[in-house]
Order: C-alpha cells, then structure tokens, then sequence
C-alpha cells in the first residue's frame, strides 16, 4: 500500500470535510512525503499509484486519510 503524507501550504484545515472539498476540487497540498518540499493535488496523486493520502490537520494534530480509489 502507497501512501503519501500532506499537510495544508497555507492556514490550516478545521476538519476532515474541509480537507475532502479542497482535495476533490484538485487544490494543492504540501508533499510531506516522498518529495519533500514539492506540491500535489488529486491530478497529480491518481497519476502516482497511491493508495491513500494522509493529509495532516489542526496543527499536524491529527490526521484525515483520503482513499484515493474511493474518489477517483
């Protein structure tokens, strides 16, 4: 199982519903993950053979996890 980790590039997400509308409107995440440093957003994680995208949320307290087959 591939799985990335991403947090938000600006402010911060309030809850896992934010994180769902801002990942299916193909916005862009921060690549915690393989390229550090690097953005992504859906296009480019379907395009990656990633099984999920854990993306981290309220301070990188806690964590909402996207499966990525689920909203292809």
């Amino acid at each position: 199982m591939n799985i990335i980790q991403a947090s938000p590039i600006y402010g911060d997400f309030s809850n896992k519903k934010e994180i769902l509308n801002h990942y299916l409107k193909n916005k862009d995440f921060y690549n915690e993950s393989l390229f550090n440093g690097t953005y992504l957003n859906k296009q480019d994680v379907e395009n990656m053979n990633v099984d999920k995208l854990n993306v981290y949320y309220k301070n990188k307290t806690k964590i909402s996890v996207i499966d990525i087959k689920k909203y292809k």
